[in-house]
């Protein structure tokens, strides 16, 4: 918070409850503060803008306290500010992009909430991202959308809207490209015009006929498309179910708790509880807690004031289930995080599940802090 260091601070940040957001209030800042020209608050806007670093803002200081100074700022006032500026200019944005993202959200909200079919089918189009599409495939199926695979005679180029569910296309199939799938079109459109095939009746061979396409590609279109799941959007709630099979057969015999929760379990209010979960991992941050306190408040945490100072680094891992993510925090208490850390960090989100005991705060979020951690290897 910034609102008690100076009355023109105040003034800058009050629309932000006295923080730092905007590029503009920085630029605000340097010019009202520091006496910078525009010139030069042109070029502190360059290197927020191009993330050039701490190192290169702080090139800017010494012209900040003369500016200051001669203002009438106090030297240990005009400091603490330039820290702050400092750790605002490695996050902040313009405002104008602020209004912008803020519009298009609010569309792509609206267009969600009251025309699903065509937001999902568009999204799905759009992303080529493995996981991402898979993401979205998995929130369509639990909105009771239906997703069809790709078909020979009814699938487009890409996703498109058949009735009231979701057709793959072409490009969706693995080993179908783009100059593929254009060529394998035309094709069926000059026959089917010709009236030499029906749409309905056909084949993923009848496209051996494709000048480049062989009867093995073609062979593994078909395998790809004949699987009950060919996106995966099952995969992992099938994985989550022989897991918790296995440990209500075996997991006392291996001292490992059984899931009582899943992620949708977790309330978001705040509301205290223990619970056991599964799941895959698919993110993983290292904290410092002086590296923190000093990009929160731009300035050093004295090691004086720290609870158990012999630990200084903690994680958070997201995790995901079949109902969705989940926040876990491995805090640096007693040691927690220094005695799981090499499973933390060895463990293969591909091919290993995370197994952990923890317990909800009284706070907003659905989040465990993590007491107990065990990773499970997938072909047990």
């Amino acid at each position: 918070m910034v609102e008690k260091l100076h009355p023109v601070l105040t003034e800058i940040t009050a629309h932000t409850n006295g923080q730092i957001v905007y590029q503009e209030q920085i630029l605000r800042t340097v010019r009202e503060l520091g006496g910078f020209s525009w010139e030069e608050a042109a070029l502190v806007r360059k290197l927020i803008s191009k993330k050039q670093g701490e190192q290169a803002f702080n090139r800017l200081q010494e012209k900040f306290m003369t500016g200051s100074g001669a203002l009438g700022v106090k030297p240990v006032v005009a400091g603490r500010i330039w820290k702050q500026l400092v750790t605002a200019g490695a996050y902040a944005f313009n405002a104008a992009h602020c209004v912008s993202y803020g519009m298009l959200a609010y569309w792509t909200m609206w267009l969600k909430q009251n025309h699903p079919l065509a937001f999902y089918c568009a999204a799905l189009s759009k992303y080529k991202d493995d996981d991402k599409v898979l993401d979205i495939l998995k929130e369509v199926t639990g909105k009771g959308i239906k997703v069809l695979p790709p078909s020979p005679g009814r699938s487009s180029i890409t996703w498109h809207i058949e009735g009231e569910a979701l057709r793959a296309g072409l490009t969706q199939v693995k080993g179908i490209g783009d100059k593929m799938s254009i060529a394998m079109m035309d094709w069926r459109e000059e026959e089917v015009a010709a009236a030499r095939l029906d749409p309905d009746d056909m084949a993923w061979a009848d496209f051996i006929a494709v000048r480049g396409i062989g009867a093995k590609t073609m062979q593994a279109v078909e395998f790809f498309c004949s699987q009950d799941d060919p996106f995966g959007i099952h995969e992992l709630e099938r994985t989550l179910d022989k897991a918790r099979w296995w440990l209500d057969k075996h997991g006392e015999r291996a001292h490992l708790p059984y899931p009582s929760s899943r992620s949708e379990d977790v309330p978001y209010e705040a509301i205290k509880g223990e619970h056991v979960w599964i799941g895959r991992v698919v993110h993983r941050n290292l904290k410092d807690i002086y590296e923190l306190h000093r990009s929160r408040t731009g300035e050093e945490l004295d090691p004086e004031k720290v609870k158990e100072p012999q630990y200084v680094n903690y994680a958070v891992i997201t995790g995901v289930d079949e109902t969705g993510p989940l926040t876990m925090t491995v805090h640096r208490y007693s040691g927690v995080y220094e005695k799981y850390k090499e499973d933390i960090w060895d463990l293969d989100p591909d091919t290993d599940l995370l197994l952990v005991r923890g317990y909800k705060r009284a706070e907003y979020r659905r989040a465990i802090y993590v007491k107990e951690l065990h990773v499970l290897s997938l072909e047990r």
